[in-house]
């Protein structure tokens, strides 16, 4: 587990990107992928991507309250037959980013431009 605050980036893209020095931590196989840096989803057999402790559950804290983000929504259905993409990525930088899987399908993020503040909420079904 890492309890540090780190600079967080909310875009509309697809996938979570997790700093370099951290990923070791949480998904150390990501680092055996090359030019990880450089896409935005790795591809891995769909009969593997389930259920694997490669690919755990992670859980982020924002004011304290957790966010719980699983393989399911993290691993979703490729191009290709038979193969998912991993959309977990590595930045380079120290920044966190987290996009669609995490922003649209685990919460409601509330955007308040007037006061400058986003907030996160969780969805009653979940």
């Amino acid at each position: 587990m890492i309890h540090e605050y780190h600079s967080l980036f909310l875009g509309s893209g697809s996938s979570i990107r997790i700093p370099r020095r951290e990923i070791k931590y949480i998904m150390p196989s990501l680092l055996n992928v090359p030019n990880a840096n450089n896409v935005p989803y790795k591809n891995i057999p769909c009969n593997t991507a389930y259920n694997n402790t490669a690919y755990p559950t992670l859980t982020f804290y924002f004011g304290g309250q957790p966010f719980t983000v699983t393989s399911l929504d993290y691993i979703l259905p490729g191009r290709k037959s038979g193969m998912c993409r991993l959309k977990i990525g590595i930045t380079p930088n120290s920044q966190w980013t987290f996009g669609h899987v995490f922003l649209s399908r685990k919460m409601y993020t509330i955007y308040d431009f007037e006061t400058k503040f986003i907030g996160f909420a969780k969805p009653k079904h979940d």
